[in-house]
């Protein structure tokens, strides 16, 4: 898969990928339940910020251009001008690469919902989504998700990072509406973040085209009226 101007559009997710990064809210949801994963993690010399970067925004260019299959470590660490050992210093893995490069600017993408209702916080998650899935990165992602089947390793570390945080993001959103009463009693909190991925990611695959905002709203309308106390109309 090539998309167009690659290089720019992996540069301007890297940078997002620093912002949401170095966000310094303590108080915020998402660096807790969402946080990027290669900040834990591997001893050694403390990382320069502008290497950093240079090989973030150097994998998702390449993931760009050739896609995950022709993606190696050697082009990486050429692309971002840096020597093949300092990836492998700070990562421990291609795949844990690739999983770092895309979260970043995806947890950036999809923000935090802070509306204070049920009704507001399930159509903003689910808008963030939809735009998300539409974008360049939206189209490495489902590059990615293609190999998956093939990569045991990289379909772990997809999960771990990517489904498992956003749905404990969900998962969050519904717990909170219920503690304001706006939930059915019973309501199984995972299927219902289930629901929310599943549909929009099934979307992008089979007909990225109707994945807009007609379809977002028809999607929250379906979500709020399964399982709030109160009916809401078309939004």
């Amino acid at each position: 898969m090539r998309l167009t101007n690659a290089h720019s559009d992996a540069t301007a997710v890297a940078a997002n990928q620093d912002a949401a990064m170095e966000d310094p809210a303590s108080d915020s949801l998402v660096p807790h339940v969402l946080g990027a994963p290669a900040r834990e993690a591997r001893k050694g010399r403390p990382r320069s910020e502008e290497a950093h970067r240079s090989i973030l925004a150097a994998t998702l260019s390449l993931l760009a251009e050739r896609g995950y299959s022709r993606l190696t470590m050697d082009a990486i660490a050429a692309e971002a001008g840096v020597g093949k050992a300092t990836l492998y210093r700070w990562w421990s893995s291609r795949e844990a690469l690739v999983v770092e490069a895309i979260h970043g600017p995806a947890l950036a993408m999809i923000g935090e919902p802070q509306t204070g209702t049920l009704a507001g916080d399930v159509s903003f998650l689910v808008a963030n989504l939809v735009e998300l899935f539409r974008s360049p990165l939206g189209a490495m992602l489902m590059s990615v998700w293609s190999e998956m089947q093939h990569e045991p390793r990289l379909e772990q570390a997809f999960n771990e990072v990517f489904l498992e945080r956003r749905q404990e993001l969900i998962k969050l959103v519904m717990t909170a509406a219920g503690a304001r009463g706006e939930l059915r009693p019973g309501l199984d909190l995972e299927a219902v973040s289930d629901m929310v991925l599943a549909a929009v990611i099934q979307r992008a695959r089979t007909d990225q085209g109707s994945l807009d905002a007609s379809y977002a709203a028809t999607l929250v309308d379906i979500v709020l009226n399964g399982i709030s106390l109160r009916s809401h109309p078309h939004l």
